[in-house]
């Protein structure tokens, strides 16, 4: 039994001129698990998931908050940056004078809303089930090593 090869542009047969591809080496990997697929969509900007909504929450030692400046503008950004709170420098006051909002940092944004305009956590109105608090990664000897010294 013998079954016609039939190719939409060209030739309706095999021939001996026919370039032979190798499958398996060329083919690029189009399974992904679970958990790289969650993974990857919660790494996306805020805004994009279908799923759920994730806050980027700062992680820094006291008084190492990044900053931002231009050439010649250093002592200026510096006063800015002594000023101007973090979600994590926010979060401590939050606790200091609220005694109700005791609450972890990671778990801070399914029940605050974090102010950019006046740099506070303001509580939520509307539900916050699918808002996911997004830690950085941050390794334990770069901030422990130093200090040990």
């Amino acid at each position: 039994m013998t079954y016609p090869l039939l190719f939409p542009r060209g030739q309706c047969s095999w021939n001996t001129g026919m370039e032979h591809v190798e499958e398996r080496r060329t083919a690029k990997r189009t399974r992904v698990t679970q958990l790289q697929y969650y993974a990857y969509r919660l790494s996306q900007r805020n805004g994009f998931s279908i799923l759920h909504n994730s806050v980027r929450l700062a992680v820094h030692l006291p008084q190492q908050q990044p900053i931002v400046y231009q050439d010649g503008q250093e002592a200026q950004a510096i006063e800015r940056t002594a000023l101007r709170k973090t979600t994590l420098t926010s979060w401590f006051e939050l606790n200091k004078n609220d005694p109700s909002a005791h609450i972890s940092y990671s778990d801070i944004p399914q029940h605050y809303v974090f102010d950019k305009s006046t740099t506070n956590w303001k509580k939520r109105q509307r539900g916050g089930q699918n808002v996911i608090g997004r830690l950085p990664v941050v390794r334990i000897l770069r901030y422990s090593f130093p200090e040990s010294l």
